[in-house]
């Protein structure tokens, strides 16, 4: 399983104003990230595990400042695509700060383990998740434009659209065609900036002159919550 360092992460709702003076500001430093084909983003799939009594969910409106989120992602240029693999992820986050490991798994052999329910092969792998029982709960689906540095390496910006959540089902993929459940307006946008070490001051100054308010925002737990409303 492949580890990634720990870095901060912080979100903000974004207007289209902001976004277009980000983007006009951050042209000749940042660019499309290697997902991304024909200056377009890509659509990102998670199928979130949680366990039976929902500790993943509660530890987010609970307010613990450590918790964990386990999913699969993959991530596609049109959603009539098959997929053709998955990273099976552990994001572990304790206030600001987060870690990352996952590894790749076939679409086919993680559809068997959907099929047959069981995710042993997945679960045990992980410290996180051999001491309760984790099953797929909801699915999140949204547009993201991902950008990176070579300048500001250890930076990275993401902007996210039409954010859809739906209960887990076994075919989920073709629900997401049809059941647009969207968490938030589809006229706003998450920006999410992550970092590790330190944010350079330059790109601080410019966020700072956005006027920007930080959010505390998930998309798996506000996007169950969001449906619970209806």
């Amino acid at each position: 399983m492949n580890t990634y360092l720990s870095r901060f992460e912080k979100k903000f709702f974004i207007d289209p104003q902001q976004e277009k003076k980000l983007k006009e500001n951050l042209k000749n430093i940042f660019f499309l990230d290697k997902l991304s084909l024909n200056d377009k983003g890509y659509y990102c799939i998670s199928v979130y595990f949680d366990s039976l009594d929902m500790s993943s969910m509660n530890a987010k409106i609970e307010g613990f400042s450590k918790r964990t989120k386990i999913r699969a992602r993959t991530y596609l240029q049109d959603l009539k695509d098959e997929p053709k693999k998955w990273n099976f992820e552990v994001k572990n986050k304790e206030n600001n700060m987060v870690s990352k490991r996952k590894f790749s798994i076939d679409h086919k052999e993680l559809n068997k383990m959907f099929l047959t329910k069981n995710y042993n092969e997945l679960l045990n792998k992980n410290l996180e998740t051999i001491d309760k029982i984790y099953k797929p709960t909801y699915v999140v689906c949204y547009f993201r434009e991902a950008y990176n540095s070579d300048v500001f390496a250890h930076c990275r910006i993401t902007i996210d659209k039409e954010i859809i959540c739906n209960k887990f089902s076994i075919n989920f993929m073709s629900e997401l065609k049809q059941n647009k459940n969207f968490i938030i307006d589809i006229r706003k946008k998450l920006m999410e900036l992550k970092y590790s070490r330190f944010l350079p001051e330059s790109l601080s100054d410019l966020f700072q002159s956005l006027n920007l308010s930080q959010i505390t925002f998930s998309k798996y737990v506000d996007g169950i919550l969001s449906q619970k409303h209806l």
